[in-house]
């Protein structure tokens, strides 16, 4: 069994994440360390997100949104059941 690393912990190059890419759950890996909390994640099918923060490190505006169309949701691969939240929190926004 593999021990995931806390959430907000510094990652590695070649660490697993789950990334939000332009609402959908991703599974990448770290494959730059740009600062201390900045990352460069590869999706599965090859997509670079270059400036991936942790979620609540992303810039938001006024409201609380976040600007940022990618960051990292969790250390860790994507499971059925995340797929399931974010299928339902985009059901109830529409």
């Amino acid at each position: 069994m593999t021990k995931w690393k806390r959430r907000n912990s510094k990652l590695i190059v070649g660490d697993k994440v789950v990334a939000s890419f332009l609402g959908s759950l991703q599974n990448c890996i770290v494959t730059e360390v740009v600062d201390r909390d900045t990352y460069k994640v590869k999706t599965r099918e090859g997509t670079i997100l270059p400036s991936c923060k942790w979620k609540d490190k992303t810039p938001k505006d006024r409201k609380g949104k976040i600007t940022s169309p990618w960051y990292i949701v969790k250390s860790g691969i994507k499971t059925h059941e995340d797929e399931q939240k974010s299928t339902r929190k985009n059901n109830d926004n529409t």
